[in-house]
């Protein structure tokens, strides 16, 4: 096989590759009371740097009031494996006292279904960032109610 030919063949592997929608599951959902009902992200795949708006909507069975802890755990897919991303500015994995203090949209909400649009600004141009994720957010609230979800496919490019 020539060069030529191995590069056509790593050209026709590389170009049929699709970005993977986002996914994610409730995980623990027959204990939880607090559950994710849909998601968007827009732009998908998120662009670096910039702006994004993550739309969420959420269903809870009773009433959300301060303090609401959260834990984030990000991992970025490697070729074998994965690696965790440690919280830096509040992005990574990070535990959060109270996202009511950082999200004035989630606190306080009666039982029910909820529309939350966070716009998240991401400044770095940093390569190492581009990649594939997959996190697990666990969230309760102050009357111990709880809510957990796992995401998948989780694609950052960068617009460099």
């Amino acid at each position: 096989m020539t060069g030529v030919s191995i590069m056509f063949y790593l050209y026709l592997f590389f170009s049929s590759i699709v970005v993977a929608e986002i996914s994610w599951d409730n995980c623990a959902s027959d204990t939880n009371t607090m559950k994710l009902v849909d998601l968007e992200i827009d732009p998908y795949p998120v662009v670096t740097p910039g702006t994004i708006s993550v739309k969420i909507t959420i269903h809870n069975d009773k009433p959300i009031s301060s303090p609401l802890k959260a834990e984030l755990s990000l991992h970025k897919k490697l070729l074998f494996g994965s690696i965790p991303i440690p919280c830096v500015s509040g992005i990574g994995s990070c535990k959060f006292v109270d996202l009511c203090s950082l999200c004035s949209q989630c606190c306080p909400l009666t039982a029910g279904d909820h529309v939350i649009t966070l716009p998240i600004t991401i400044d770095t141009t940093s390569w190492a960032l581009t990649g594939n994720y997959y996190a697990q957010v666990d969230i309760e609230t102050s009357s111990e109610e709880k809510g957990c979800v796992k995401l998948n496919n989780i694609q950052i490019k960068s617009s460099k």
